[in-house]
C-alpha cells in the first residue's frame, strides 16, 4: 500500500491537469480522478490512525490484564 502522501500527490496532479483541460468533460474527469485519489489518501490515514489506536488499546489491555494476574 502506498502512503497517503503518494495518493495526495496523485490527486494534486489530477487537479493540475483539470486546470489545463480545455473540454469540460475532460476537466470533470480529472476532478473526479482527483477526488478518488484524495479518498484513497483519507482511507490510508484513517487506517493508520485505527492501527495506532488498536495498538495502544492492546497495550493498555495487556497492561491491565497483566496487573490483574499479579494481584491474584
Amino acid at each position: 500500500m502506498k502512503s497517503a502522501y503518494d495518493y495526495q500527490r496523485k490527486a494534486e496532479e489530477c487537479r493540475q491537469r483539470a486546470s489545463c483541460a480545455v473540454h469540460p468533460d475532460d476537466k470533470a474527469g480529472w476532478l473526479l480522478a482527483a477526488q478518488d485519489w484524495q479518498n484513497l489518501a483519507h482511507h490510508v490515514e484513517q487506517t493508520a490512525e485505527q492501527r495506532g489506536l488498536n495498538a495502544a488499546l492492546s497495550v493498555v489491555h495487556d497492561t491491565r490484564h497483566g496487573s490483574r494476574d499479579v494481584d491474584h
